[in-house]
């Protein structure tokens, strides 16, 4: 198990972020749950929006989801969630 904080998650999502390959080779080999603590959502999301795009907001969001990461709490919301950041 590791936990991923929002600067990690930006990174390994931004392939101009100057650590996304050696964020990605961490995160893409780690075979355990990567844990995501639900108050980082929102700034996950700010730094997504605001540096990628929309869609890669809608994609991160179904992600989760389908289960690429694992929230600390309230994954039984996530889909609600994730189709009103699809809207």
């Amino acid at each position: 198990m590791v936990t991923l904080d929002s600067s990690v998650i930006v990174a390994f999502l931004d392939r101009k972020d100057a650590h996304h390959e050696s964020i990605g080779r961490v995160v893409d080999e780690h075979l355990g749950n990567r844990i995501i603590p639900t108050p980082v959502i929102a700034e996950i999301a700010y730094f997504i929006e605001r540096d990628l795009s929309q869609s890669a907001l809608v994609a991160f969001a179904q992600d989760i989801g389908e289960g690429a990461f694992t929230l600390d709490c309230c994954e039984r919301d996530w889909d609600r969630i994730a189709g009103l950041i699809a809207r």
